[in-house]
């Protein structure tokens, strides 16, 4: 804590307004959250679960609940939600588990945002070997990014196709999807997404 510049982190009068607003309320959990969420939105932006508890000295059990407590209190829109995933795919390490695709996600709100698209879609990815980790098959993972890059009717042709005919997609669509694939691997510069890209295209599409 004695890196942070106090006098220097955005927002923090909104910090102070929100703990005057309810003097007298809030409890030591409610002064954390906040603190949690200023700090988010300064020193620990994009910094890793296990960074923030060396740096406060808390377990990293407490620090993932404060997270997720602190965007619970000040939720995230569906914009913030996709430029979260794009970050994380980033520095995400791809890895093959039968017909599955797996990596991590450290964000318990926006694993809670992914499952609610897919859930939405008629599908789900799973997370029960441990609930930071992934897995989802090519079919979920198209459907995610086709979304996040605004594409709806893409989506929903993803959809019908191969989530729910478990049918072959149209060519056109396919050469769509693969030119989106293309993009984001251009704007992902990651050797192991590049990989995860080419299995998608080759032994999918």
């Amino acid at each position: 804590m004695n890196n942070i510049n106090i006098q220097g982190l955005k927002k923090k009068d909104e910090f102070l307004i929100r703990c005057f607003e309810r003097f007298g309320s809030m409890n030591k959990n409610d002064y954390e959250v906040e603190l949690m969420h200023l700090l988010l939105e300064n020193d620990f932006a994009g910094k890793s679960d296990y960074f923030i508890s060396t740096q406060l000295q808390i377990p990293v059990s407490k620090v993932k609940r404060l997270r997720y407590e602190a965007d619970l209190k000040h939720p995230k829109g569906a914009e913030d939600y996709k430029q979260l995933f794009l970050q994380t795919l980033q520095t995400a390490s791809f890895k093959e588990d039968g017909h599955l695709i797996q990596f991590a996600i450290h964000d318990k709100s926006l694993r809670e945002y992914l499952s609610s698209q897919l859930e939405a879609a008629g599908s789900y990815y799973d997370t029960s070997f441990n609930s930071d980790i992934v897995k989802m098959t090519p079919a979920d993972f198209l459907i995610l990014i086709t979304d996040m890059e605004g594409e709806h009717g893409l989506k929903m042709r993803v959809i019908e196709s191969l989530v729910m005919n478990k049918q072959p997609m149209d060519k056109k669509d396919k050469i769509s999807l693969t030119g989106i694939l293309k993009k984001m691997a251009g704007i992902i510069l990651n050797i192991s997404f590049e990989k995860f890209v080419e299995f998608i295209i080759t032994s999918y599409l």
